[in-house]
């Protein structure tokens, strides 16, 4: 879908000394059409393919474009039929699911920062912690030690055991009503 109406940077064409973009993506008239739009090839996980009249409901309807908003971040609003099962169970399983793919991105996003971070402070006080027992480093030894000890566990910390802790507890409140808009 996205292929299809972004386009997708597939390669690049060099000439002398300019770059240009090489990218697919449909032509105007075939991302208007409802039937285009229908027979559209989607893979799935297991590389399979099927067509999007397969999996969703494709019709036009007339409305209003709007982008929902809340604090400053844009809201998708995803709607499904529940077929043979119980609503109730269905939508316990997605919150979970999706507690547990944002608490899995939280952490995905703040890997480099605190890898980074720990790295440059870990590797300045490195010096400081091989020279432990030399003399005139009393201080300055044991210090950067216990630092060094509190920055491996804070990353530890950051890394593995808070968002473990956050898809297990947390709780993620959706919009309020009248905020979005």
């Amino acid at each position: 879908m996205q292929t299809a109406y972004q386009g997708t940077t597939v390669g690049h064409i060099y000439e002398k000394n300019r770059v240009f973009a090489v990218a697919v993506v449909l032509p105007p008239e075939e991302r208007t059409r409802v039937s285009t739009i229908a027979d559209l090839p989607l893979r799935n996980a297991a590389g399979a393919y099927v067509f999007l009249r397969e999996v969703a409901d494709i019709r036009e309807t007339s409305g209003r474009y709007e982008v929902l908003h809340l604090n400053g971040r844009r809201v998708q609003t995803v709607t499904c039929n529940v077929a043979g099962g119980a609503t109730e169970a269905f939508v316990a399983q997605a919150k979970k699911r999706i507690q547990a793919a944002t608490a899995r991105r939280g952490a995905a996003e703040r890997l480099a920062p605190i890898l980074m971070t720990a790295l440059v402070t870990g590797l300045g006080l490195l010096p400081l912690v091989i020279g432990l027992h030399t003399a005139g480093r009393e201080i300055e030894g044991p210090v950067a030690l216990v630092i060094l000890g509190g920055l491996i566990t804070s990353t530890t910390l950051n890394l593995l055991v808070l968002p473990t802790l956050a898809a297990y507890w947390g709780r993620f409140p959706g919009p309020k009503p009248g905020e979005g808009g």
